[in-house]
């Protein structure tokens, strides 16, 4: 019965219900179905009314019934709600307070990266250099051992075969 009331109220909800032509309507339905099954002789429109009143009386029943049982469930889940709300809260003000410790780290390292690579490039120029001189030594050392062995030839003074 409450799920064909509900289709007939259906339009109570809408911006433009007019009340007195939904009354004509359902008063007008009820008498061509009585009309349909051969009861309209014995039934009034006062009748029809009472039947509508009745309706409109369990739809009002039920739609509370509805209401209460809604918000009761909503109250009872608003301290559960509100302390999922607390705690979502403290964890992304935790998560922002981790988030700027990470960034501090990370300029710290870029920070240290820079002084790193500038180390590095200093150590990279000190052995080329030092490479440099190895190379200068050796070239010098191969001087020395030609000129060792020209000494020689020059206290003869034989300078052909120099």
């Amino acid at each position: 019965l409450l799920s064909q009331m509900d289709s007939t109220f259906e339009s109570f909800g809408d911006e433009d219900f007019d009340v007195k032509n939904w009354v004509n309507a359902q008063v007008l339905s009820s008498h061509s179905l009585a009309v349909a099954s051969g009861n309209a002789k014995g039934t009034s429109i006062d009748d029809h009314l009472s039947t509508l009143v009745v309706k409109l009386q369990l739809l009002t029943q039920s739609s509370s019934k509805s209401i209460d049982e809604h918000s009761t469930k909503l109250i009872a889940e608003l301290p559960r709600a509100m302390a999922d709300i607390e705690r979502v809260g403290a964890d992304s003000s935790l998560l922002a307070s981790q988030m700027a410790q990470v960034l501090d780290k990370v300029s710290e390292v870029e920070r240290s990266g820079q002084q790193t690579v500038a180390a590095l490039a200093t150590l990279d120029a000190v052995k080329t250099r030092m490479e440099e001189c190895a190379l200068m030594l050796s070239e010098a050392e191969s001087v020395s051992k030609i000129l060792i062995q020209l000494e020689p030839l020059f206290q003869k003074d034989e300078l052909r075969e120099i």
